[in-house]
């Protein structure tokens, strides 16, 4: 009857809490977001809570106005050509007209649903929205597993948003949001769980929503491979997965020697093969190559650090074999980033969202299961981590955000 007494003040509070913060987006969506961070420091993760934090920061993308180089403007063309058109000719236009939004169908079919009931304008606020709850939920339900310091928890949430590129996630929205969601798949089936290895590794099943979204985020799967096959207890179980990833590697390389018979894996060879160029400018910009080896260092110092951090003689088993776990796919990373200087552009594509890997692998210093020096200096790295980050943002106060209001009274 007691547990039952207090049970329902506690939904009220919450629903309270959930309520105040839907209606403060209404007078400024920076009193949404605020609180929404204010929550997060003091609860356990909440995907109500998140997506109002979300949301909050992808308000702007409401008023976006593209350039006419900007991607965002033949998505937006092609989502107003999309108003007309009856689901049943939905394939029959676009094999006429935009051929290769086949290849995105779930992005795609994201583009028809706001095409038929919603203001194209709504397209990057909806990407930049799930983007951002992805990013969110991640960060909190990581804080509370590993137990991070309140300050540190909320440092690694403003340095993780403000890793991406607000321009770009709502000028290209595709790439982004299908890293975002990777990215979260990947943790939460790598670390966060504590079920038994299958059952982690089946939520890997979930990456077929990003790459349905955007086939370049397979360029992730590589690592996570690699890492599933070192974190085998057992010199069999290595084999098996050792055997089942040549599989799969024959079994894509002879789809590559079939790719003319079919356009999405055409798309895809094409894609991956564009991502090894060095031609692309726009991807070795002094801003781009800052932050590209911003994230190389970074994961450099937060690899270190937890290496220093796991030679206490005395921690919780659970929580030293999660670290190492972390430790284990950072690294694995770590390696794919420094393999991509071969190729600095295609490593460009891995510093959109992975570097949050690093990030929270630097907050893990700050749990409350370890003891020495590692309080201040994971604090003073993720705080300079998000300056450095702002200022790789500033392209977004020249965007044409035309009519937004921040407050109304």
């Amino acid at each position: 009857m007691v547990q039952a007494q207090n049970a329902v003040p506690k939904f009220l509070l919450k629903f309270t809490v959930l309520l105040l913060l839907f209606s403060s987006f209404y007078f400024s969506p920076i009193i949404s977001f605020l609180g929404s961070v204010l929550v997060l420091a003091f609860s356990k993760e909440s995907i109500l809570v998140s997506a109002i934090g979300g949301f909050s920061l992808a308000y702007p993308a409401l008023f976006f106005q593209p350039l006419i180089t900007d991607d965002a403007t033949r998505i937006f063309f092609v989502v107003k050509g999309m108003q007309n058109i009856p689901l049943s000719g939905l394939k029959y236009w676009l094999k006429m007209w935009a051929p290769d939004y086949l290849n995105y169908p779930l992005f795609t079919g994201l583009m028809y649903v706001v095409a038929r009931w919603l203001q194209v304008e709504a397209l990057p606020f909806i990407v930049a929205g799930v983007t951002f709850t992805a990013v969110f939920y991640t960060v909190w339900k990581f804080a509370r597993i590993f137990e991070i310091t309140r300050l540190a928890k909320i440092l690694v949430l403003l340095s993780s948003v403000t890793w991406l590129n607000y321009l770009e996630l709502i000028s290209g929205m595709r790439f982004s949001l299908a890293c975002a969601l990777a990215l979260f798949s990947i943790v939460d089936a790598c670390f966060l769980d504590t079920k038994t290895a299958s059952t982690r590794y089946s939520h890997l099943f979930w990456l077929i929503v990003p790459i349905l979204i955007h086939p370049g985020v397979m360029i992730l799967v590589i690592p996570v491979i690699v890492y599933i096959i070192l974190n085998q207890k057992n010199f069999f179980s290595k084999w098996v997965s050792l055997i089942g990833t040549s599989v799969f590697g024959l079994v894509l390389i002879l789809l590559n020697v079939f790719q003319n018979n079919n356009s999405y894996l055409r798309m895809i060879s094409n894609r991956l093969n564009g991502y090894q160029s060095t031609t692309f400018d726009y991807y070795l910009s002094p801003q781009r190559l800052v932050h590209f080896f911003l994230a190389l260092t970074l994961g450099l110092v937060a690899i270190s650090m937890s290496s220093m951090m796991l030679k206490q003689q005395e921690m919780n088993p659970l929580f030293r074999q999660k670290v190492e776990s972390l430790k284990r796919i950072c690294t694995i990373f770590e390696i794919y980033f420094l393999i991509s200087l071969i190729s600095i552009s295609f490593g460009m594509r891995l510093a959109v969202l992975v570097p949050m890997l690093f990030v929270l692998l630097t907050a893990v210093t700050t749990s409350r299961f370890t003891s020495g020096p590692f309080l201040y200096a994971p604090l003073l790295i993720l705080t300079f981590v998000f300056i450095l980050n702002l200022f790789y943002n500033i392209s977004a106060l020249h965007a044409n955000f035309y009519g937004i209001v921040w407050f109304r009274l």
